[in-house]
């Protein structure tokens, strides 16, 4: 009777055992999780809402929304976005400036080949420091889209071409600037000429194959 009774002590401490180590098992971690790819964050499900989702309570919210919807007629991989939303704000205008920020996605039936956030300011008597205030703002939103697609913010190098006025091109051709973030690419277009106006366009790519692809499209 008294080996039974150990017998059956130690195999309920077995069963114990086991389950607590499976419940162990099941709630930590995995170490042999494969990092998300970028692609997975361009989602033609969402893509169309995300400057609501990643800078709300500001104007830059108001830009997107719509479905994603066949808009033009191309090779079938171009002529996708995001159709029914807003596409195009005004930050500011009054007699000394005019500052637009726009906000675009091109892509196919189910994928995003890019995301597109542009900015365009033109200043009637010179260097305004609202103008500077709304670089910076723009220049967040750009951040907030990285972190969004790639996890992180943009590199301080990319961001400092983005906001520094001595790398645009004044010759009436862009200068262009790419650079690797996480998995993805960012692409810069930065012009400026002589009447104050100032146009960048930073083009968000999910892999590198992508952007090779689609860059000058």
């Amino acid at each position: 009777m008294r080996f039974m009774l150990r017998s059956l002590l130690a195999l309920i401490l077995l069963m114990w055992s086991a389950w607590v180590l499976g419940c162990v098992n099941s709630t930590a971690p995995s170490g042999n999780s494969p990092p998300t790819d970028a692609a997975d964050n361009f989602s033609t499900n969402g893509v169309c809402s995300l400057p609501q989702q990643v800078f709300p309570g500001t104007p830059y919210a108001s830009l997107g929304g719509g479905s994603w919807e066949r808009w033009g007629d191309s090779d079938g991989e171009l002529d996708y976005g995001c159709e029914g939303g807003r596409d195009y704000i005004k930050l500011r205008s009054d007699p000394m400036v005019e500052i637009t920020a726009e906000y675009g996605v091109i892509g196919g039936p189910r994928t995003v080949h890019y995301v597109s956030a542009e900015y365009m300011a033109t200043q009637y008597a010179g260097q305004t420091h609202e103008e500077k205030e709304a670089r910076r703002q723009y220049a967040d939103f750009c951040d907030r889209l990285s972190e969004k697609f790639y996890g992180q913010k943009l590199p301080p190098s990319f961001r400092k071409r983005l906001l520094d006025e001595s790398t645009y091109s004044e010759s009436g051709m862009a200068n262009e600037y790419a650079e690797r973030v996480g998995k993805g690419y960012v692409n810069l277009s930065s012009i400026k000429n002589q009447t104050k106006m100032i146009l960048l366009d930073v083009h968000f790519f999910s892999s590198e194959e992508e952007y090779k692809t689609y860059k000058d499209e």
